[in-house]
């Protein structure tokens, strides 16, 4: 199968203050800055049905760090 994702910004605003942008079919980066804090976001769907996931928070007056991970798609979100 194809690799593919759809990005959706729901009632017109973004999900937690993190603006995202599609890189290609099956990825997409979302930033934040405010301040002292800035956040980066990547996810990525594999053709295996995999989702990589990683996140860098730099914040200079209090935690900085980053986490990551690997899991299965198990289905589709769908809005009613």
């Amino acid at each position: 199968t194809k690799d593919h994702a759809k990005l959706n910004v729901v009632n017109g605003a973004h999900v937690a203050g993190i603006e995202y942008m599609p890189v290609s079919s099956s990825s997409m980066v979302g930033f934040y800055v405010d301040g002292n804090i800035s956040v980066v976001e990547t996810w990525a769907i594999t053709n295996q049905n995999k989702v990589l996931y990683s996140k860098v928070v730099n914040n200079h007056k209090l935690v900085t760090g980053s986490s990551s991970l690997v899991g299965d798609v198990v289905g589709t979100c769908s809005s009613n």
